[in-house]
């Protein structure tokens, strides 16, 4: 793959990033492979590049996910879960009477 083409490859695997992420460095990351091209065999600068955006995407997307601002509504699930958990654990009236429920026999 000749330099112009690859570049071209490479600014479309750039896609891949977040966009925040993009629009901040995809441009100086396409400048950056260009010129690598230009200087050095092809096959080299493209292992580096895969093993970077291998690397680089997956913990980019996830740093992109980790700032976002928590939704308003887990705080509400959360103690929505709670408090049926608590209702549902309060002991019934034939537990505090002194039934045990069970269906084995009590101990003599």
């Amino acid at each position: 793959m000749s330099g112009p083409s690859a570049a071209g490859v490479y600014s479309w695997l750039l896609r891949l990033y977040p966009r925040r992420f993009r629009n901040e460095y995809g441009t100086d990351m396409a400048l950056l492979f260009a010129q690598q091209l230009r200087g050095e065999p092809t096959s080299r600068v493209w292992a580096r590049g895969v093993v970077d955006l291998a690397v680089t995407i997956p913990t980019q997307h996830l740093e992109a996910h980790m700032d976002r601002p928590p939704n308003p509504s887990v705080p509400v699930v959360f103690a929505a879960v709670s408090v049926s958990g608590l209702v549902l654990a309060r002991p019934s009236a034939a537990q505090t009477s002194g039934c045990s429920g069970s269906a084995w026999p009590s101990p003599a």
